[in-house]
C-alpha cells in the first residue's frame, strides 16, 4: 500500500473511499477465483473442440500438438471471459456502492434495480432497497435479458424522433460532427432533447403493446418530492471505445428513448419531467476525446454522461476501482501464477 500511495493525498482517499475497494475487491477476486478453477478451461476446450470454428479450428489443429493446443485454446478463453465477465463484476460493483451510500452515509435512495433485478421482474413487484438482502447482492448484475411490453404508440413516436434526427443533424451535415460543446451548442441540443423526451411521453395514449428487449444497467430512483427535477436516473453503460459509428448510436438512441417510454408508461414512480434516461462511459477515456469524436451523434450532454460525471454521480472516484482490481491481482498472485503454469504442454494437464 505504502509504496504504491506515497502521497498524502491518496492516503486520504483510501482513508474515505477503503470501502469502495473493499466492493470490487470482493466481487472481482469472486469471479477472477471462479475462472482459474481447472473445470472452467476443461470444460471451454472442450466446447472449442465440438465447436471447429471455420478459422481457428484449422489453424489450432496444424499446431500439432495437443497439449500446445490445450494452453493456446485455454489461455485466449481465460483472457476473453475476463474481459467480457468484469464488465459485469464492476456493474455489480456499481450497485453495491450506492446501496453502501444508502445505509453509511443516508443517500437518498428509495429503489435501485439492476439489469438483472429488472429481468427479474423487480420494479413491477415494486421491490426497494430495503428488500436487497445478502442473498440478492449475489446476483446484482449479469447479461439476463429484460423483455418488457411498449404500447405501440410510443414505439412510434420514438422511431419518428430517430429519424427525423438523422434527416436534420446526421445525413444533411457537410462537416464533421461537433467535437466539444459551446455553451451555446450544448443548450441547442440540450432543448432538443427535451423536446424527444416530451414527445415520447405525451404518445403514451395505450394498447396495443409490443414485447422488446431494454436495456438499463442502472436505474436510482430518489424519493419523491414534488418539485419538477430530477429524482429518477436510469443509466446504459457503454465503453467510448466501441461506441463509434452512426448505427450504433443511433440503435442505442432508439433503446434509450424506448425505456424512458417504458417508465412514464408503466408510472412506477413520478410525473415524466422527473425521469432522466441517459448513456454514459463506464470507463474513462484513454485517449483525447477529439480522436473518438467528443459526445457523439444522437444526443446532447443532457443524455450523454463521460466518465468524470458518471462517477460523480456514483460518489466514487474510478481511481478506487482501478486499485480494487489491482489489489486483487496481487492478493491472487499465487494461485494464478499455478493455475496459469498448469495450463502449459509440459505441465500434464488433461481433459477430464
Amino acid at each position: 500500500m505504502d509504496q504504491l500511495f506515497p502521497d498524502h493525498r491518496t492516503e486520504a482517499m483510501l482513508q474515505e473511499y477503503g470501502w469502495a475497494i473493499d466492493i470490487v475487491r470482493r466481487l472481482f477476486e469472486r469471479g477472477i477465483s471462479d475462472l482459474f478453477q481447472p473445470r472452467f478451461s476443461q470444460e471451454r476446450y472442450a466446447s472449442f473442440l465440438e465447436e471447429q470454428d471455420p478459422i481457428t479450428f484449422p489453424f489450432v489443429k496444424g499446431l500439432g500438438d495437443e497439449p500446445l493446443a490445450r494452453a493456446f485454446v485455454s489461455y485466449a478463453k481465460l483472457f476473453q471471459t475476463l474481459t467480457t465477465q468484469s464488465r459485469f463484476w464492476l456493474d455489480g460493483a456499481v450497485a453495491e456502492m450506492i446501496l453502501e451510500q444508502k445505509y453509511r452515509h443516508g443517500r437518498p435512495v428509495s429503489h435501485l434495480y439492476t439489469q438483472a433485478m429488472l429481468a427479474d421482474g423487480w420494479l413491477k413487484m415494486g421491490k426497494t432497497v430495503a428488500d436487497v438482502g445478502e442473498k440478492e447482492r449475489e446476483h446484482l448484475a449479469d447479461n439476463r435479458p429484460w423483455n418488457a411490453p411498449i404500447q405501440r404508440s410510443a414505439l412510434n413516436a420514438v422511431n419518428h424522433c430517430v429519424d427525423r434526427y438523422e434527416e436534420s443533424f446526421v445525413l444533411s451535415r457537410k462537416s464533421a460532427r461537433v467535437r466539444e460543446w459551446s455553451q451555446e451548442i450544448a443548450s441547442t441540443f440540450d432543448l432538443l432533447d427535451r423536446e424527444e423526451l416530451e414527445v415520447v411521453a405525451a404518445a403514451i395514449k395505450g394498447p396495443p403493446w409490443k414485447n422488446l428487449r431494454l436495456h438499463c444497467n442502472l436505474l436510482v430512483v430518489e424519493p419523491d418530492k414534488r418539485d419538477n427535477t430530477i429524482h429518477a436516473y436510469a443509466v446504459r453503460f457503454i465503453n467510448p471505445k466501441t461506441f463509434t459509428g452512426a448505427e450504433r448510436r443511433k440503435g442505442v438512441r432508439a433503446d434509450l428513448l424506448r425505456l424512458f417510454a417504458f417508465l412514464v408508461q408503466e408510472k412506477p414512480f413520478r410525473d415524466p419531467i422527473t425521469i432522466r434516461p441517459c448513456v454514459a462511459e463506464l470507463f474513462p477515456r484513454a485517449s483525447d476525446a477529439k480522436e473518438t469524436g467528443g459526445y457523439p451523434d444522437y444526443f446532447s450532454p443532457l443524455t450523454y454522461w463521460t466518465s468524470e460525471r458518471l462517477w460523480d454521480f456514483i460518489g466514487v472516484p474510478f481511481e478506487m476501482v482501478s486499485l480494487g482490481i489491482e489489489l486483487v491481482a496481487r492478493e491472487l498472485r499465487p494461485q494464478l501464477e499455478q493455475g496459469l503454469r498448469d495450463l502449459l504442454p509440459d505441465s500434464g494437464w488433461t481433459e477430464k
